[in-house]
């Protein structure tokens, strides 16, 4: 059995979760390959919900008790989902979007050296598809180039992050672009299955992450939205696709509203995007959230607070779907493309890229799986 080490997900956006849960099902697949993350990276019962390992990995009063894992039998330790440093042959990063300006130069920097630490000891470092950049910043483009340095694979997931990133001039022959991958993964719609009206899908970065003029409209935005849906009795609810953060957005626009809407809270990531695929359409800021509509045909109108939701809508040709809240009166846009035969001229846009996109993040995983089955050594790294 090999395993490989998942970095950048987590259990409280349920993106993140997604896509880990997107790569452990690629892994089971596998007959021999299985994926590890961190212990302390969400409950024993979460990370074996997904068929996911935990790497050993503790240390306390400066001293690696983990290393102490390695004493007990291999079979013993893989009973109970246990894997040592020494057994993972790669890293497989999926950050979603966590490097670049907009996140300082400390967080490269600290994956840098994980990964070149990783890379002495010959594994393969593969970033699976996310945003990039940009990287004016001395620091943070430096620290990017030490990481770039160190992969066998990367891929960008629009254009602008392709971009930014052979800017950098470093490694370029391992750069590649993928769309997102999660659009592979879900159950299989049921006939039976209950639909939905229009998802609200909130975005806490709105709020801190987007510029001034753009933050400063976010909630008057949703607020008009949930007005406009239920004065055309669409039926429209919120959806929380991150567990810390969105909930504060629902309690202020409902507050605001005559007729608050019902709030969906979905431990599930799979449930999530099985609701998602039964929706009327999609209002949201969610980036997987988006995706996991947009890839089963469900129109989505979007607004979002980096380059990466633009190039999501312009993937699926439905870029004028896209609501730019620094530009005024958008009230009267919103209007304009919750029309029903407006929807129903995206959804039809929707599909055709749907199954494009799919055969993407399948190529994409067939030259990941072969970086992966081939031979490896340790490389000097950039000091």
């Amino acid at each position: 059995m090999k395993f490989v080490e998942v970095t950048g997900t987590n259990f409280q956006n349920k993106g993140a979760e997604l896509m880990l849960g997107a790569i452990a099902s690629k892994c089971l697949q596998s007959a021999d390959l299985r994926c590890a993350i961190q212990p302390w990276n969400g409950s024993f019962e979460k990370r074996a919900r997904l068929g996911v390992y935990q790497k050993a990995d503790f240390q306390r009063f400066r001293i690696k008790w983990h290393c102490l894992a390695s004493l007990i039998p291999k079979r013993v330790r893989q009973q109970y989902g246990i894997v040592v440093d020494a057994e993972i042959s790669a890293v497989l990063d999926a950050s979603g979007f966590q490097f670049g300006d907009q996140w300082g130069a400390a967080i490269c920097r600290s994956a840098a050296n994980r990964l070149k630490a990783s890379k002495r000891k010959g594994k393969k470092i593969i970033l699976l598809p996310q945003a990039f950049g940009p990287f004016q910043d001395a620091g943070t483009r430096e620290a990017m180039k030490h990481i770039l340095d160190v992969c066998d694979l990367v891929f960008a997931r629009d254009p602008s992050s392709l971009g930014h990133l052979t800017k950098l001039e470093t490694n370029e022959s391992v750069i590649r672009m993928a769309p997102d991958f999660t659009n592979l993964v879900g159950r299989e719609p049921s006939a039976t299955q209950e639909k939905w009206g229009v998802c609200i899908l909130p975005n806490q970065r709105m709020l801190d992450k987007s510029p001034r003029k753009t933050s400063a409209k976010y909630i008057e935005f949703l607020v008009d939205a949930a007005r406009l849906l239920n004065e055309q009795s669409q039926n429209p609810f919120f959806l929380i696709h991150e567990t810390t953060t969105d909930r504060s957005i629902v309690d202020e626009v409902n507050d605001r509203l005559d007729v608050p809407l019902p709030l969906i809270e979905e431990s599930d990531i799979f449930r999530i995007k099985e609701i998602l695929g039964s929706c009327q359409a999609v209002v949201g800021a969610r980036y997987h959230g988006l995706v996991s509509a947009l890839s089963q045909g469900v129109p989505c109108i979007a607004t979002g607070w980096s380059h990466k939701y633009v190039h999501l809508m312009r993937d699926y040709a439905c870029e004028d779907y896209f609501v730019d809240l620094s530009i005024s009166d958008q009230k009267s846009r919103l209007a304009e493309l919750i029309d029903t035969d407006r929807l129903r001229d995206c959804k039809k846009r929707v599909v055709g890229c749907a199954t494009h996109l799919k055969h993407q993040s399948e190529a994409m995983w067939n030259e990941v799986f072969r970086v992966l089955s081939a031979e490896t050594e340790p490389l000097p790294t950039r000091s």
